[in-house]
């Protein structure tokens, strides 16, 4: 009995959830489909493309066009959101009617409207709309047009569209994607300068006539990394990805912005962590302009990064990219010069206690080698000469230091270009395996020292017209 008593009691309860939920959907104005003419207002929307749309609500106003949105300073808007509120207010309709003569219009949060929305024609003709409560359904908006009598629904999208704040146009893109083929065409010149000093890579395209004198120690190269008085090659490898993490990237937060560059100083861009200065010409056609950049990053105790750039006046959060790490040493590549044959007047070589100066003739294609009256065999040189060039740093970066004592072997560059310097290269035992490697006055590297060897054996086969290896 009792049992039957309660499942009675849950039927009757149940029974009066519908009925109560049935009531309250009846009283909840409910849109008409827009399938006759007379259900869609006269004046929206209207024929043409639209020009701008202005936005009040409460306590703040703002009007959205192509590229622009009030109080959002050139170049931080974000474009493609503009662009679809323009599409989605535009292609709104047909509009539904919801009631052709409402008495009232609280009903519909439309006595006090949530907000008003002024669209504008490219013809210059304009529409108001008012826009009241959401429709319980289908999450669009009820709306009045000016100069209409009744009660229609805006659909979702316009309706989330218009619902948005002039903050939310703001662009989380603080610098462009990459558009050229790679990091290193886009970036030119660059320094980087943090705590623990500054770092400089110069671009050697388009050079300057001290700057391609300088790329002949290289021979085809892209970039050189200016170090304590010498310049050295750069690592593609390693540039690729630090100068590739300066492009796309996307703030998590826009933290501030319409900042004056004493107000971003404030902020504590008058002491960065590090600063990224750098040209860029983000694009391979011809025509491509230049542009100068400037970033400066604070590292934040959640690992993020707080970065400014020059002239916006804003300041991103954004997960540290991969440049706040850059190093001097894994920019320099190993090899310490190699300059093209093509290039070498004369290269000279001390060795095994002796100097060789093989003076270097003919033509790049058909290269004439002499050692003083003596003819060299020109295969065999090549072979040499890749020798000498495959001098490269072991990977242990030996610092700023002064070596003493004569060099146990030598190799020196002299160019056909006469405004050209020879370059140096000399080499210190250190101790049984290691050499200390002197680059035009500057030792910052060790090698090991089985080259020593190698070229003393090569430069003896060399002269005596005998094969030898190449393997160090």
């Amino acid at each position: 009995m009792q049992k039957h008593a309660r499942t009675l009691i849950v039927t009757t309860a149940a029974l009066v959830l519908l009925a109560g939920a049935a009531w309250v959907l009846g009283r909840a104005p409910q849109a008409k489909p827009p399938a006759a003419a007379r259900e869609t207002p006269r004046g929206y929307p209207m024929e043409g493309e639209i020009a701008f749309v202005r936005v009040t609500g409460d306590g703040y106003a703002y009007e959205v066009s192509e590229g622009q949105v009030t109080g959002i300073p050139d170049g931080m808007v974000d474009r493609a959101r503009a662009l679809a509120t323009l599409s989605r207010v535009g292609s709104a309709g047909p509009l539904a009617l919801v009631e052709e003569r409402p008495a009232d219009l609280a009903a519909y949060g439309l006595a006090r409207p949530v907000l008003r929305a002024d669209v504008g024609y490219a013809g210059g003709k304009e529409v108001s709309l008012a826009i009241g409560n959401l429709e319980p359904v289908g999450k669009g908006r009820y709306c009045a047009v000016r100069g209409e009598d009744g009660v229609y629904l805006l659909g979702a999208a316009a309706s989330d569209a218009l619902g948005l704040r002039a903050e939310d146009y703001l662009s989380l893109q603080v610098t462009p994607p990459l558009r050229a083929a790679s990091p290193l065409s886009a970036v030119l010149d660059i320094t980087f300068t943090g705590r623990d000093g500054e770092i400089v890579i110069l671009s050697c395209a388009d050079p300057d006539e001290a700057m391609r004198r300088e790329a002949l120690s290289f021979g085809a190269v892209t970039h050189l990394v200016r170090g304590p008085g010498v310049y050295h090659e750069l690592d593609r490898t390693y540039a690729t990805g630090v100068f590739g993490s300066l492009f796309g990237i996307t703030a998590a937060k826009v933290e501030a912005y319409g900042l004056s560059p004493d107000e971003v100083d404030q902020m504590g861009f008058a002491d960065p962590d590090l600063t990224v200065r750098f040209v860029m010409r983000n694009g391979d056609a011809p025509g491509t302009p230049k542009e100068d950049w400037g970033i400066r990053a604070l590292r934040q105790g959640d690992g993020s990064v707080l970065l400014a750039v020059d002239g916006r006046g804003a300041v991103y959060r954004a997960q540290a990219p991969a440049f706040m790490e850059a190093a001097y040493s894994p920019f320099v590549l190993r090899q310490f010069v190699s300059p093209l044959l093509a290039d070498v007047a004369e290269l000279r070589v001390l060795s095994g206690g002796r100097e060789v100066a093989f003076e270097v003739g003919g033509t790049p294609a058909a290269p004439e080698v002499r050692a003083g009256e003596t003819s060299v065999d020109t295969a065999l040189f090549r072979r040499f000469y890749t020798l000498a060039v495959s001098a490269a740093a072991d990977g242990e970066p030996l610092g700023l230091r002064e070596v003493g004592g004569e060099p146990l072997a030598a190799i020196e560059y002299v160019y056909g270009d006469p405004g050209k310097r020879p370059d140096r290269l000399e080499f210190y035992a250190l101790d049984a395996r290691k050499l200390a490697v002197s680059v035009n006055g500057v030792a910052e590297a060790t090698m090991r020292r089985g080259f020593a060897d190698a070229l003393e054996n090569a430069v003896a086969a060399l002269l005596e017209a005998r094969d030898f290896g190449q393997g160090w």
